[in-house]
């Protein structure tokens, strides 16, 4: 976390590596890859025996990555209805919201993969492997963000009025800097 002093907002690539913050806490966070891993057990194995072709030309690598995001989308959507039945203020929403969208569009391409001709691909299963592995393992972090809420507070969302604050602030402060305007006539006026 920053030092309190420095009253500048994040940039954007803090703010996307914000989830990645909570592994210096929690390092248990880690066996997570344990069961990433776990998850494609069975195409492991298909490759010790000598038949990882038909796991590949069976596109078992798209059916264990939907495993993977799915609970993952699911477990966002249940919070996000019982958050609201609740009444709860969301802290993260933008994360959330952001990794909802990204796991929706993950898993429409995953069964558009799985059921087109695409299907036998090893490229295209390598390279959904890896940006499951990717999205999973964030969107898994993003998950463990409120519990550790003390070391992400520059990155909660902040309410509308704050932030309308935080212009209004910028706009006085410039405007005590400035000295002269000029018209839409082209005459400078001095202030």
């Amino acid at each position: 976390m920053r030092d309190n002093r420095d009253n500048r907002s994040p940039k954007w690539w803090e703010k996307v590596f914000a989830p990645l913050m909570t592994l210096k806490i929690e390092k248990f966070y880690w066996f997570w890859l344990l069961s990433f891993f776990i998850s494609f057990a069975g195409i492991i194995i298909d490759l010790l025996n000598g038949d990882f072709e038909t796991s590949i030309n069976n596109g078992l690598v798209y059916s264990t990555c939907i495993a993977i995001i799915a609970p993952l989308f699911i477990e966002f959507l249940a919070n996000y209805i019982s958050d609201n039945h609740q009444k709860k203020k969301e802290e993260y929403s933008t994360y959330k919201a952001w990794s909802m969208a990204i796991c929706i569009a993950a898993l429409i391409c995953l069964f558009l993969f799985y059921g087109t001709a695409v299907r036998n691909s090893f490229v295209l299963q390598i390279v959904c492997i890896i940006a499951i592995f990717i999205i999973s393992f964030y969107t898994y972090l993003v998950t463990k963000m409120a519990i550790h809420s003390t070391l992400l507070e520059d990155y909660k969302d902040k309410p509308y009025y704050e932030m309308e604050k935080e212009v209004l602030k910028d706009t006085e402060e410039k405007s005590k800097e400035l000295t002269s305007t000029t018209t839409d006539t082209g005459a400078e006026v001095k202030l």
